[in-house]
């Protein structure tokens, strides 16, 4: 059995134990999907933004569907951003966590001897550019609530690797990470998390995932950064 076989195999088993929508954002999807998407709409997203898309999230979009069921209020569409701005084109540029609390810092000590207007205004501009910088090369998956998303990495040295991003609080861009093994989250590994916890918390009770936050290391999210 493939990965993506087993994924849907644990979707199909999730759908009936949560026939009531209990899960956080069921009500929303019902375990239902969207049209697939056809090799020549993903060739022409590949095309028109000059990427390969990551092959687990290609296969799943090819096979599944093109959004619905998944994670929190369900899997986007390709190209559905939420209303949020969006620079597939342009490579993610980050391989280390950001923290908009470091982006304070440096608009404070860039802007600690300019006039009250020129701060503001400069301070703006370094934001607005962090923002567009998170923004680039990637594909949202899934809003989780409260403006926080999975997001997947299409172009860049991230690519294929999952984020969570929450740019509308000003916390900042982290990469999930296995909390096993500290490795990164592939599209597949994302999903199958959230498939494992929420079938584990029907059959053995275990509290239900709230949202990836709760994987995110380095004191933003409640995690000392010196914690080990």
């Amino acid at each position: 059995m493939t990965r993506l076989e087993t994924i849907q195999k644990k979707l199909k088993r999730l759908a009936k134990l949560d026939s009531r929508y209990e899960i956080f954002g069921a009500d929303d999807h019902k375990y239902k999907f969207e049209p697939k998407l056809t090799e020549k709409e993903a060739e022409a997203f590949e095309s028109k933004y000059e990427l390969q898309l990551p092959e687990e999230y290609r296969q799943y979009l090819l096979h599944v569907g093109n959004g619905g069921a998944g994670p929190f209020y369900g899997l986007m569409a390709l190209e559905d951003s939420d209303d949020n701005v969006i620079v597939p084109a342009e490579p993610f540029p980050f391989e280390e966590p950001l923290y908009f609390s470091d982006v304070y810092e440096e608009v404070d000590a860039i802007t600690a001897n300019m006039p009250e207007d020129e701060a503001e205004e400069t301070g703006e501009r370094i934001f607005d550019e962090y923002f567009e910088m998170a923004s680039s090369g990637i594909s949202y998956l899934s809003h989780e609530g409260c403006g926080m998303y999975s997001v997947l990495v299409v172009k860049g040295a991230e690519a294929g690797n999952v984020w969570f991003l929450d740019l509308m609080n000003e916390t900042g861009a982290f990469p999930i990470l296995d909390p096993e093994t500290d490795e990164p989250f592939s599209f597949f590994d994302w999903f199958e998390y959230w498939l494992d916890n929420a079938i584990a918390h029907f059959e053995d009770g275990s509290e239900e995932l709230s949202s990836y936050a709760d994987l995110i290391d380095g004191g933003v999210f409640g995690i000392d950064e010196d914690d080990d």
